[in-house]
């Protein structure tokens, strides 16, 4: 039902309309037991993350590889965070001295 202004009013709304979206948290994602079960099988540290980089699953390769691996771990907000990522301060600099080549060099 629409009122003389854009308000739309979702009470008694049509049972073919969408409905509205509801703040709050998404729907939790879940990792399949078929690829659970892979990732155990697999000789090499794979992991599963979700639309968030939220660590999903992981085989114990993979945790021993780095304790950002564990489950539910925001990888990207570790990647920043947490020291033992190896992003501290010191180990930018360096990393971003090399991104740039030779062309970026000016002679004064």
């Amino acid at each position: 039902m629409r009122g003389d202004s854009d308000v739309v009013c979702l009470r008694g709304a049509p049972v073919g309309e969408p409905r509205p979206h509801k703040a709050g948290r998404p729907a939790a994602e879940r990792v399949p037991v078929s690829i659970k079960y892979m990732l155990a099988q697999m000789s090499m540290p794979p992991f599963v993350h979700g639309r968030y980089f939220d660590v999903l699953a992981a085989n114990p390769l993979a945790r021993a590889l780095s304790p950002n691996m564990a489950r539910r771990v925001n990888r990207l907000r570790a990647a920043f965070l947490d020291p033992r990522s190896g992003l501290d301060q010191q180990s930018k600099l360096p990393h971003a001295m090399h991104a740039h080549g030779p062309w970026d060099q000016h002679d004064v």
